[in-house]
This record gives C-alpha cells, structure tokens and sequence, in this order.
C-alpha cells in the first residue's frame, strides 16, 4: 500500500512528523521522494516500512537503544496504540524487547560459537538455509545484475524479505548494500539516502560475518565515493580480496578507486584482473574503454 505524505507515514507508525522524518534521514526508513514534485514530497510503502521494522528489531541491541523497538507484525492502529501507552507500562515495553531482542541475540552468540568451533577454512553459507529465502536471494542478485532502476528495486524488497526469513544471513545484508550503492547511480535515490541505507546494510552484514568480502567492497566503495578517503578505501578492498580474491566485480570497483586517484598503473592492473574473470561483463567493458 502507497502512504503519501510525512505526516500520512508518521500515522502509519503512530509517531510525529518530525520522528519519522529524522529516521528516514539517520536511520535509513525506506521513504522515496517523487521525481518532480514539491520540496518535501515523499511516499512509502506500507511494505517496505514494516520490512525495515522487523530488520530492526531482529537487529535491535544494546547499541541501538536510542532507536524505540516497534512490533512490526501488529496493525498499524495497534502499533499506535501500543506507542501511546507505552509509558505507564515499562514493564510491558521491557518484555516486548525482550522477545525481539533475545532472537537477535541468540543468533549472535550462536554464530560465534559456529566460528569458534569451525575450521578457518570451512566455506561460508553461500545461500538461506530457508528454501524460499534461497530462492528470493538469487533472484535478487539477478536482478541487481540488470543495473536498471526497476530491477533494482525489485531487488531490494526481495533482499528485505530475505533478512526477515533469515536475519543471520549475512551475505542478504551485503546484497542489499550493493544494491543501495546503485539506487543513486542507475535510480532516483539521493546519495546520502542511498549511502546511509548501505551503510546500515554493511554494518550489518560485518556484525554478523566480520569476513564478509562482499561488505568490505561495499565499504570500500563508500570510504572512496562518500567519504574521499582513498586509505580507508584501499585497507577495504584489500580486505575484501584477502577473502575473496577471485571476485570479478571487488577487482572492478578496486581499479575505478585506484585510477580515480591516480595511481593508474595498479588501477588497469586491477581492471585487467577484473576482465580475465568476468569478460562477458558490459559494464567493466564500458568502464576499460
């Protein structure tokens, strides 16, 4: 369902305009601003919203806090109504945290004991356990692969419902990262929204697997192309390449970076690595010439 309007989605989550205005800037809510129309023009999807408030909740941590956890399968008027009466009922709010926060917790300290107890050199989980997560998962990353702003849309509410059936998938968050980097190059998305909501993805994708190649290039990217800070981009996707050095795409971000910054030397290395692993790719193809 399409919520017009700030203060149309401020009453679909039972909060003030100027809440779910700072959320959608600090805390990546999924809001999309119409192409064209008036300063301040936005709609969302009741979809999307209620997707990124179960991503936060299965996220949600000490850390996390100052962000109040709202339950993301209820109606929309039973979550206003819980918000209302959420001050006389501390004890209440306290539980419902408790049961979204412990699942979340449960899977944190299950995955360091997974790594703790694995070989360093056991593959990591390619794909969902969950069948229709795996599922979704692939077509997701096909559809990002399409590089056009439907498809990239598309990708991400199927991403969203991924990390909801799986939320300690780690390469899900990753994706979606991707797939946020290129909402603002091949779609409408403003770079700080694009870049802030890849951000959340990455970190939540490091949190879950510190190893992830994957996140790192999205870092790499953002160190470079948001913050222009060509080390911190360099110590990224020499991270990512530690893990994965085979990864066509990593080694064709990896060489714009380099090149960008003059070393051009290493950049068309990287470009050429890049090609010899992925020659069909008409985006590197376009980027080499």
């Amino acid at each position: 369902m399409r919520i017009d309007g700030w203060k149309a989605i401020a009453n679909y989550l039972g909060r003030d305009r100027s809440t779910v205005m700072r959320w959608a800037a600090e805390r990546a809510m999924p809001v999309h601003r119409i192409p064209g129309g008036q300063r301040g023009s936005v709609f969302a999807l009741s979809e999307e919203l209620d997707a990124w408030l179960a991503v936060r909740a299965a996220q949600a941590d000490e850390g996390a806090a100052d962000l109040e956890v709202i339950p993301a399968s209820t109606p929309a008027e039973e979550r206003r109504r819980w918000w209302r009466g959420r001050q006389g009922r501390g004890r209440r709010v306290r539980t419902w945290m408790l049961w979204l926060i412990a699942p979340a917790a449960l899977l944190a300290s299950l995955g360091a004991v997974a790594l703790q107890n694995s070989p360093q050199d056991e593959p990591r989980q390619s794909l969902p356990q969950d069948p229709t997560a795996a599922a979704l998962f692939l077509e997701a990353r096909a559809d990002w692969a399409q590089r056009n702003p439907a498809s990239i849309a598309t990708a991400i509410a199927k991403l969203q419902q991924v990390v909801i059936r799986e939320p300690g998938f780690a390469p899900a968050y990753a994706a979606l990262a991707d797939c946020h980097l290129l909402s603002h190059e091949f779609g409408s998305a403003a770079p700080a929204e694009a870049y802030g909501r890849a951000q959340n993805a990455i970190d939540a994708a490091l949190r879950i697997d510190p190893g992830n190649a994957a996140a790192w290039r999205a870092k790499g990217f953002l160190d470079y192309w948001w913050r222009r800070d060509p080390s911190a981009a360099r110590v990224s996707f020499e991270k990512s390449l530690a893990v994965q050095a085979d990864d066509a795409q990593t080694r064709f971000w990896y060489g714009n970076v380099l090149i960008d910054n003059g070393d051009f030397a290493a950049g068309l290395e990287q470009l050429d690595k890049a090609r010899l692993l992925d020659p069909a790719s008409t985006a590197l193809q376009a980027d080499y010439a």
